[in-house]
């Protein structure tokens, strides 16, 4: 969360089913099959994905 003053900005995820669950352990695991060995949580992974996807770009 973040903002300027009198207002903030909110990126907010809801899941409405449990699928969600599955795909996102998919994209972890995925994901850490491209890394070194090592402690990564969900925001390490979705960093390293975006970049990638802007260096595409």
């Amino acid at each position: 969360i973040f903002g300027f003053p009198y207002q903030t900005l909110r990126i907010i995820h809801n899941s409405i089913e449990r699928k969600a669950f599955g795909t996102g352990a998919a994209f972890a695991l995925t994901e850490l099959a491209g890394c070194s060995k090592g402690f990564y949580t969900f925001d390490d992974l979705l960093m390293r994905k975006m970049r990638s996807q802007l260096a595409q770009a």
